[in-house]
Order: structure tokens, then C-alpha cells, then sequence
């Protein structure tokens, strides 16, 4: 159980970071 917690952690954590990149690296290539 604590480990599924720390999986959905993580995923959810590296979801946001990707979601929060998207548009910093549009903004680069533009």
C-alpha cells in the first residue's frame, strides 16, 4: 500500500512537471 502511494506520487508529480515544461519550451522554440 505505502509503495502504490509513493508510485502515484511520483507519477502524479512528474505529470505536473511535464504539463508545467510544455509551455516554457514552447515559448523557447518560438
Amino acid at each position: 500500500m505505502i509503495t502504490s502511494m509513493k508510485i502515484k506520487k511520483i507519477a502524479k508529480s512528474i505529470l505536473l512537471g511535464s504539463l508545467a515544461t510544455l509551455p516554457l519550451i514552447g515559448v523557447h522554440l518560438v
